[in-house]
Formats: C-alpha cells, sequence, structure tokens
C-alpha cells in the first residue's frame, strides 16, 4: 500500500523511483537517441525534466551529454553545457550546420567564434559528424582541425551541399597530428582527405568540381590503408591513366570484404578490371553500363577463371532483368551465393520470360538465395509463374526473398511455390548481408 494522499499516476513514478540509481542511469543509457533532429526537445533535456531525483542522476551520468549536436547560434549554450556535464567522457559530435549555412548565418568569423569551444575539445572527440551548405564553409570548420591530432576519433564523415564551380577555395588537410584510430571515413568532396593509415571503412562520392577522379588518385588514397575492408566508391573515374594491360589486376587490395559501386558509364567496369579484391564477399553493384565487353574479353573471366571466388552476396541495383544482361553478370560473378536484385527493371514481362537463363544451372551454381525488393510493377503474378518452372530445375535455391507486399501476392498468385521452396520477406535477418543491413541503418544525421 502507498501512503494517502499519492495519486494512481503517481504509483508508476514511485516504483520506478525505487529503483538503484545505477540501474535507473543504465535504463536511460539504453533509451539514449543515436540521432537527433533540431526542432525537438532532446531525450537528456526530457527526463531531466520528470523530477528532482531523475534530473540528479541525468546530470551524473555523463555519457548521457556526450553526444554534442550544434545546428546554429542558439545551439551554443546548450553545447557549452553538455560539454561541462560529460566531463572527460569521449564525445559524439554532429556539426550539423547545413540550415544555417542556408539561410546565409555562416561565415568564417561566426564559424572561428561558435565553434570554438567544440574544436578545443578535440582530444575528446570520438566521432565527428560535419555538414554544410556551402563548400567553403566546409573547409573554414576543417581549417579549425588542421594541425592537430585526434587521438579517440574512430569516425570521421565531411559532407557539404553545395558546390561554387566559380569559387576554388584551398582546401586544409585536417587532423595533421594524426587520428591513430580512426577506423570509419565517409568524404564528400575529396580535397580535404586527412591521413587515412588506419581505416578499415571508407565512403568516396566523387561530386562538385571533382568531375572525374583520376585513377592515379584513386588508387593512392586506397593504397593509403593498412586494412581495408569496406569501400564504397560513387561516382565517375577518369578514362586517362588507366592501364594498358587488362588480362591482370594492377591494384591489390587483399582484405577487401564489402565493396558498393555506384556510377553512370565503364567506372564499375574498370574497376573491376584493374583492381584485385580475391576476398570480396559483398558486392554492392549499381552501375548503368554498356561496357561488360571489356570484362569479358579479358583472360581475368575466361571460362576457369574466377576472379571473385569468395562472393556470397551480390545485390544488383537498377539492373534489367533480361537474358543477356544476367548472363554477363552470372559470368562475371559466377562464385555468388545470394543475390538480391533491388529496384530491377522488368519491361514486358508479360511478354517475356525474364528469368529464363536461371534454368541453366551453369549460372550461378552455388545460387542458394534469391530476393527480390521494391519490383516493378509490383504484380507479382508472372515472377510467380517463372519461379513454379525455374525452381524445379534449381534444387539448390533453397530460399526466395521478396518484401512484404509481394510476398502478400506471390501467395496469392501462386499458392504452390511453399512447397517447392521456403518463400520469406527480405530483412536483415533473412538476408544478413553487410550492405543490406548497413542501408536499413544508414541516416545522415546518425552517429
Amino acid at each position: 500500500m502507498f501512503p494517502s494522499g499519492v495519486t494512481d499516476a503517481q504509483t508508476p513514478l514511485m516504483t520506478i523511483n525505487s529503483l538503484p540509481p545505477e540501474l535507473l542511469s543504465s535504463i536511460f543509457l539504453h533509451l539514449w537517441q543515436v540521432r537527433r533532429h533540431q526542432q525537438l526537445l532532446p531525450f537528456q533535456v526530457t527526463i531531466s525534466r520528470v523530477c528532482r531525483h531523475w534530473r540528479q542522476i541525468a546530470i551524473s551520468t555523463p555519457t548521457l551529454w556526450s553526444t554534442i549536436t550544434l545546428f546554429s547560434s542558439a545551439s551554443l549554450p546548450c553545447v557549452d553545457e553538455w560539454l561541462a556535464r560529460s566531463g572527460a567522457t569521449p564525445l559524439d559530435v554532429r556539426l550539423d550546420i547545413y540550415d544555417a549555412d542556408y539561410r546565409g548565418d555562416v561565415d568564417a568569423v561566426w564559424i572561428e567564434k561558435v565553434l570554438a569551444s567544440v574544436a578545443s575539445n578535440v582530444h575528446r572527440f570520438r566521432n565527428l559528424l560535419v555538414f554544410t551548405y556551402q563548400e567553403v564553409n566546409l573547409y573554414h570548420i576543417l581549417q579549425l582541425f588542421q594541425h592537430v591530432e585526434a587521438p579517440l576519433m574512430e569516425t570521421l564523415r565531411v559532407y557539404t551541399g553545395r558546390y561554387d564551380a566559380g569559387n576554388n577555395p584551398t582546401p586544409p588537410t585536417a587532423f595533421n597530428g594524426g587520428l591513430p584510430k580512426l577506423a570509419i571515413a565517409a568524404f564528400e568532396p575529396l580535397q580535404c582527405l586527412p591521413p587515412l593509415t588506419s581505416i578499415t571503412t571508407l565512403h568516396l562520392n566523387v561530386v562538385g568540381r571533382e568531375t572525374r577522379l583520376r585513377f592515379d588518385r584513386l588508387v593512392e588514397i586506397l593504397q593509403m590503408p593498412q586494412g581495408l575492408i569496406t569501400l564504397s566508391l560513387r561516382g565517375p573515374i577518369d578514362n586517362q591513366g588507366y592501364p594498358v594491360q587488362r588480362d591482370r589486376s594492377h591494384v591489390q587490395l587483399p582484405k577487401l570484404r564489402n565493396l558498393e559501386l555506384s556510377s553512370q558509364g565503364a567506372t564499375g567496369v574498370w574497376f573491376i578490371l584493374f583492381f584485385s579484391t580475391p576476398n570480396l564477399e559483398s558486392l554492392r553493384w549499381d552501375v548503368n553500363s554498356d561496357n561488360y565487353h571489356q570484362l569479358l574479353n579479358s583472360s581475368q573471366f575466361h571460362t576457369g577463371t574466377v576472379k571473385f571466388p569468395s562472393l556470397r552476396y551480390l545485390t544488383l541495383i537498377n539492373q534489367r532483368l533480361s537474358t543477356h544482361h544476367l548472363e554477363n553478370m552470372m559470368l562475371i560473378f559466377p562464385a555468388a551465393t545470394h543475390v538480391l536484385f533491388s529496384h530491377p527493371l522488368t519491361p514486358g514481362w508479360n511478354r517475356h520470360q525474364h528469368l529464363d537463363v536461371l534454368r541453366d544451372s551453369r549460372g550461378w551454381p552455388n545460387l542458394e538465395v534469391l530476393a527480390f525488393q521494391k519490383l516493378f510493377p509490383p504484380g507479382g503474378k508472372p515472377l510467380a509463374l517463372e519461379l513454379l518452372e525455374i525452381i524445379p530445375e534449381r534444387p539448390n535455391i533453397k530460399r526466395i526473398l521478396v518484401d512484404g507486399e509481394l510476398l502478400l501476392r506471390l501467395d496469392e498468385n501462386a499458392p504452390d511455390l511453399r512447397n517447392l521452396v521456403g518463400l520469406e520477406e527480405l530483412n536483415c535477418r533473412t538476408f544478413p548481408d553487410y550492405w543490406w543491413i548497413s542501408r536499413q541503418q544508414e541516416a545522415l544525421d546518425r552517429l
């Protein structure tokens, strides 16, 4: 029984407050936001206003205040207070001034004045995200970190939204003092690359005045890390400077496990041709190209040669489901065991057998899982009819994965399909591919 005068509304709070402070603190940390919207009150502030007891626990939990987010000048009092409350805890810093920069509130003087207190704690940075509207202001921010060391930095992401072709600022090389623990890096643009020796994950987006990235510069960048495991390369590579010989790889990336290639034209083809990734396990292929003959004419892809023997997960983005195109994919990436068609192009499916090539067991001979995402048109009947014909001829295909809507339509149009193969919804559990999982968690403001 609770004392007289205690209302029903107060009872749950009193029950929770009977927990030990360290347990309440742990609960707060489990509910901690990994993202932050500038229009919403931060979770830390909300719980500190519930009651005096919660406020005392929240303020005495330094980790709860270790995510520093700055949107504009209005954020500064909060930032200074959180820096104090976080004590000596490593910091996750988000400098998301895109909106303020877009409004014209940001310039070099503003940056030096407003960001000084944050920059002075760079020795505590664990993660840093910088996002501006103007490229020049991005460089002003990086100038603050030009000659410093960030001994705890594990993740660095740098983005900008607008490139002024008439403005050619001199980009600084940030963190010249060193980034000994840096493991994950993402850059847009590429002129401001810091030391990359220790990274294992690298995202490069060729945009702005970098109309095309020179091949020799790309090689230089990719040979900086000593143990690169994951690479995302988006944008074009300059055709000039490629090796003349195409019968062998010229650049070795022996530790690379996960690769994303996204481009228009021949960039993806050139990368596959000239880079060796013998331990590649996951490939996300978003390449619009008619240059596959450049690969297939190379002795690297002659019969009996498997350039990517360890490849398991192959994700094909916006690729045409046609016999000719699928045959090319099978010849280039024959070892794939899990193939996902994301947003596939299926013109005239009612008149053509788009998956007929799968009947031949020589194409993707080890294929175990076939997945479809965002199929268009979404009716599902043509796919259902093809699968009913193909699956009996490919007993090694154990599962078909599709998104929720298509799953319902397959059950409607081909109820017998479940008797032939495992039919499940496509998700992180059924398709535990690196790129699939990372894309579900991807957000620009996520630390």
